[in-house]
């Protein structure tokens, strides 16, 4: 069974994931962040939907799985991770309020996934308070 949350942290996080390259390096990391006590939005099963929907797209949207700074992908089943500092976050939920739920619909249909589309508002409504707070995004999203 697979998941994904989006977890609002300081921006000054960034910091202690520079020089960071393995899962297992940025899960240290994360074990010391506390993340059950931030704010986030759960993506359930639907975040890997999104991912292959996105898949290809430029802009702030593209960033989602990639990140600012990211976990290297490796051939284990390990769940991915990545850091969205508050400048990437805010443009992110300026992209998502532009294009619109019809964007994303449009691109989950395509994949033929179009019942994840209830994650747009919640999702939106994340990265749009992230931003008002100027605060970054922990992406953890795999299984």
């Amino acid at each position: 069974m697979s998941f994904g949350n989006f977890y609002e942290v300081d921006d000054s996080v960034r910091q202690i994931f520079v020089g960071c390259s393995t899962k297992s390096e940025w899960y240290s990391v994360l074990g010391k962040l506390s993340l059950e006590g931030c704010p986030l939005c759960e993506a359930e099963e639907s975040l890997q939907s999104w991912e292959l929907a996105l898949q290809g797209t430029d802009g702030p949207l593209a960033k989602i799985f990639s990140g600012e700074l990211s976990a290297e992908r490796d051939e284990f089943a390990d769940p991915d991770v990545v850091f969205l500092g508050a400048e990437i976050v805010r443009s992110i939920a300026d992209e998502m309020k532009k294009k619109g739920k019809v964007f994303f619909e449009v691109a989950l249909n395509e994949v033929g996934l179009d019942e994840d589309v209830w994650l747009f508002e919640p999702m939106h409504q994340f990265f749009n308070e992230a931003a008002t707070k100027y605060k970054a995004v922990v992406v953890l999203w795999g299984g």
